[in-house]
């Protein structure tokens, strides 16, 4: 007999009836869910068959497991935690390359020296500290010394001559070395053109903007400091009234590139692999190149440059030094080199030897520039 809507609303429908209902459709759609897409899966299995070769097969599907044998775990593992910590720290090294390279914060104490601290050490040379800041609002501070000519045994004549031209020597020290006035950041980017334009303002200051004497700007770099100074050089981003006009060059790498394949070969090792993701390359080569192909554009004379290296040098061979001595011969670009006897890569100019040396470098790259115009 067929139920009319009204007696199927007042219809009372058993419990029990409507829980075996409920499994019925669970049990249908939990079917329905595992039950494979192929048209050749037609067994269905309600319980897991193990197969060989690790392959497991549920209710019509296949899936694959890795079994490893109990012997192999522990390699496996620590094979995993050395590749894990070899990836960690190729990231370490991009993250914080600054750090490294340019290690800041060495020696411990170096950011609590101050002159006064190495005056016996000067040789009767007053500094005085110069604090200015950067175009990025990078604090820079400068130490700042006149060194007087030697007086000799004669009397000085009653009106003295003016001088034919004013020799200034801006230098760039590697990380490792005292910091005695140093800037809160390495010295690349903004740093050493602010540097140069001090100089500039404080010359225009002393002995005004037009006059008899001739700034000569001579820019000292020391390992790293070498590819700040040739970086400084082939920008050509300083004052029209202060050009660069001698570079010297103490115990100085090709390039960061060339230094860390140099310091590291072991071919395990990360760090000559992470050269695409330097931020300052310092490459003294192709900035060599750039010093000559600006001067023969703009038809002045190129800087004379001056490469000083350490005889016993453990972290620079030789070779780097070379490289830039034949670079510059190859462009064209008047260069000298000297070598320091029994030292170090720290002892260059510490040294009498290599103290004499580096006078005489200055010496000569004053009077070149100066005999060039």
């Amino acid at each position: 007999m067929p139920y009319s809507p009204a007696m199927i609303a007042h219809r009372r429908i058993p419990m029990r009836g409507v829980q075996w209902q409920m499994r019925r459709s669970l049990h249908a759609g939990r079917s329905t869910r595992l039950t494979s897409v192929h048209p050749w899966a037609s067994i269905k299995r309600k319980v897991p068959l193990w197969t060989s070769h690790s392959q497991v097969l549920v209710a019509g599907r296949s899936c694959r497991c890795i079994h490893i044998p109990p012997v192999l775990l522990p390699p496996v593992v620590f094979t995993g935690l050395l590749v894990g910590l070899w990836i960690w720290k190729c990231v370490m090294m991009v993250v914080f390359q600054n750090k490294i390279i340019y290690m800041p914060g060495l020696p411990p104490s170096s950011r609590r020296e101050r002159i006064a601290d190495w005056a016996s050490m000067c040789g009767g040379i007053e500094w005085t500290e110069e604090r200015t800041a950067a175009a990025d609002g990078t604090e820079l501070a400068l130490a700042v010394a006149t060194v007087p000519l030697p007086r000799g045994r004669r009397p000085v004549a009653a009106v003295s001559e003016p001088a034919a031209a004013h020799v200034y020597v801006l230098y760039f020290q590697e990380g490792t070395g005292p910091h005695v006035a140093a800037p809160q950041s390495p010295v690349f980017g903004s740093t050493p053109r602010r540097a140069v334009r001090w100089i500039a303002e404080h010359h225009e200051r002393v002995f005004g903007s037009v006059g008899t004497t001739r700034p000569i700007l001579l820019v000292w770099g020391q390992s790293i400091g070498a590819g700040v100074a040739t970086n400084l050089a082939a920008t050509g981003r300083v004052p029209s009234n202060m050009p660069i006009r001698g570079l010297l060059l103490e115990t100085p790498f090709v390039s960061i590139r060339a230094m860390l394949e140099t310091l590291y070969p072991q071919k395990w090792l990360p760090y000559k692999y992470l050269w695409p993701f330097l931020r300052n390359h310092l490459d003294s080569w192709g900035n060599l190149g750039l010093i000559a192909q600006v001067s023969k554009v703009n038809g002045s004379g190129a800087p004379m440059v001056f490469i000083l290296e350490a005889d016993r040098d453990e972290l620079v061979p030789k070779e780097q030094s070379d490289h830039l001595y034949q670079r510059c011969v190859d462009l064209g670009l008047p260069v000298e080199k000297g070598s320091v006897p029994v030292a170090y890569h720290q002892q260059a100019i510490a040294r009498g030897d290599g103290k004499k040396l580096a006078a005489q470098a200055v010496l000569k790259l004053a009077q070149n520039a100066r005999d060039n115009g």
